[in-house]
């Protein structure tokens, strides 16, 4: 009985063997299969354009840098425009290396929902890349060129996903937090609304292969000629959503102090107009290095109150000629009144941005959400005026980092 049971596994195991070791099902033609890095969309009068920007293999033995094609598709759907790109040029869209979707402006009044659940229920995309909105259209940026990287898309994941902690003005979103914000109880969203900033450097154009469903497309590439002014990314502030439409937009300022609550910063910047031991006025860069928060939600007078703890740990990195020496011989710590309006400037941007979440209706600090979880014999009574009746109590502490 032993015998016969041991002869079944070993032939078992050889079945097996053979079939995993015979089989080409996990292996990428890679002649024929667009490896899509960076995907936009743009809305248009007859539907829709999609930006693919593709990784271009490189044969060559020696390390050069990136290579890449931007191919361009329209369809009246997502998914004409999508399979547009091997219908016209043959090669066959694969997401699940896309690590970016760059969404245009004109998507700005849809719901940006059916824009992302189109590809999470038709293609295989990982649940980590990252989705962000763009200035202007998502096909212009997608052919720009930066001095960070040739591929546009791979400049962009570098100011996205490097240092998460340290990036403190940048407040990143994956498909997977946008989808999980969405279809929680305050179905809120945010993501990144990247700017794009001309510098004075050049460099090569980049290829563009059209493809379009509705019209005879060109043949052949087409080079953007000559010279390409050179271009670099801001993406420190944010776009806020509410059920799946954007309603509002944060300053570079308030994104900042947002990422303060929701996040440990390690690295922060920003400018303050403070007076020195000397009494003389002077602009400050102040350099948080460490900070620790706790926000908790109680309910006061049957009104939903927030309670911000902040606590941050700074210094002087920088000032103006009117830097007195006792600024410099105490390695950039900050007087009594440099703390006060480093912490008056987080204070008022937080006030910034929960009065813009009051007012458009995006819940950034998920009330409705720890309303349903803490206090759920409350939520039914509170939930649907939660974020007009909101109160909030905050408490910033500046200290010296030592």
């Amino acid at each position: 009985m032993v015998f016969k049971r041991a002869k079944i596994y070993v032939i078992i195991f050889i079945g097996l063997f053979i079939i995993y070791f015979t089989q080409d099902y996990t292996l990428i033609n890679i002649e024929k299969t667009a490896l899509i890095v960076t995907l936009g969309v743009d809305k248009t009068e007859n539907g829709y354009e999609i930006t693919s920007q593709i990784a271009v293999p490189d044969g060559e033995s020696t390390k050069t840098t990136n290579k890449e094609a931007v191919i361009s598709s329209n369809g009246k759907t997502l998914y004409e425009a999508v399979s547009s790109i091997s219908d016209k040029t043959g090669w066959y869209p694969k997401l699940s290396f896309c690590n970016l979707i760059v969404l245009g402006e004109s998507l700005k009044s849809e719901n940006v929902m059916d824009v992302l659940l189109f590809f999470i229920r038709s293609y295989k995309i990982e649940d980590s890349a990252i989705v962000c909105t763009v200035k202007g259209q998502a096909k212009e940026l997608l052919l720009s060129s930066s001095p960070l990287d040739n591929i546009s898309g791979l400049s962009l994941s570098k100011i996205f996903v490097k240092d998460y902690e340290n990036a403190s003005r940048v407040y990143t979103a994956s498909i997977k937090d946008f989808c999980t914000n969405y279809y929680s109880k305050s179905s809120f969203g945010y993501m990144p609304y990247v700017k794009t900033i001309p510098t004075d450097e050049s460099g090569e154009g980049g290829k563009t292969v059209s493809a379009s469903t509705t019209t005879e497309p060109e043949t052949g590439a087409q080079k953007q000629g000559g010279e390409q002014q050179l271009v670099i990314y801001d993406a420190s502030t944010c776009y806020l959503y509410n059920k799946g439409y954007y309603v509002t937009e944060l300053t570079s300022d308030e994104t900042l102090c947002l990422s303060l609550i929701n996040k440990k910063v390690k690295e922060a910047f920003f400018t303050i107009t403070a007076t020195d031991n000397d009494g003389v006025l002077g602009e400050y860069l102040i350099d948080i290095l460490k900070s620790t928060r706790k926000v908790d939600l109680k309910i006061e007078n049957d009104k939903p109150t927030l309670y911000i703890n902040l606590k941050v740990w700074a210094r002087v990195s920088d000032a103006n000629s009117t830097e007195s020496m006792d600024i410099v011989s105490n390695l950039g710590k900050l007087n009594d009144n440099m703390k006060f309006k480093t912490e008056t400037f987080i204070t008022n941007n937080i006030v910034n941005v929960i009065d813009k979440s009051k007012k458009s209706g995006s819940d950034i600090f998920e009330i409705k959400n720890q309303l349903y979880k803490y206090h759920t014999s409350k939520y039914k009574k509170l939930n649907l005026t939660a974020l007009e009746d909101l109160q909030y109590k905050i408490n910033v502490t500046c200290l010296n980092y030592l």
